[in-house]
């Protein structure tokens, strides 16, 4: 009987832990304040992309390492954690007009990664993503193809 209970508390701090661990990344990070100034509505306009468990950073604090979904639609883009990060992780969307100074750089290693500003919060992707939103910024009528495969 003892075992159970020491079990049972054992997974409770874990889940506590966890969850208190996820609300400081996303307070310290930025997401949280972003999640707050541009949350989902209703409407987010028609699917052009979708990138599934995808990196990106935030204020050179936070790096989500394969853990957000990133979807490209014609009225702006929408970010998402996946579930199991997804504690204090409001989804974003934010309209195209919202990303500023937008700088396509060269990184370690020489990947490519978008580097852009929402407010005062840096965000860096990399990849196709990347390079889709870097096109859709650069030529605005320009219609990036369907990928649902990530």
């Amino acid at each position: 009987m003892k075992q159970d209970s020491d079990l049972f508390w054992i997974l409770l701090a874990f889940v506590v832990g966890w969850v208190l661990v996820a609300g400081l990344i996303s307070t310290l990070g930025g997401w949280w304040s972003l999640a707050r100034r541009f949350p989902l509505p209703d409407q987010q306009g028609t699917v052009l992309e979708h990138f599934g468990w995808r990196s990106l950073s935030l204020n050179y604090i936070t790096s989500y390492r394969s853990c957000v979904n990133i979807t490209l639609t014609e009225l702006g883009v929408v970010l998402k954690i996946t579930l199991l990060f997804s504690a204090f992780h409001k989804p974003i969307f934010f309209r195209w007009s919202d990303i500023s100074n937008p700088e396509y750089i060269k990184g370690l290693f020489g990947t490519m990664r978008l580097v852009f500003y929402l407010g005062c919060t840096r965000v860096a992707v990399g990849g196709t993503p990347a390079e889709r939103i870097n096109s859709k910024l650069s030529n605005p009528s320009l219609q990036p193809t369907q990928n649902l495969g990530g």
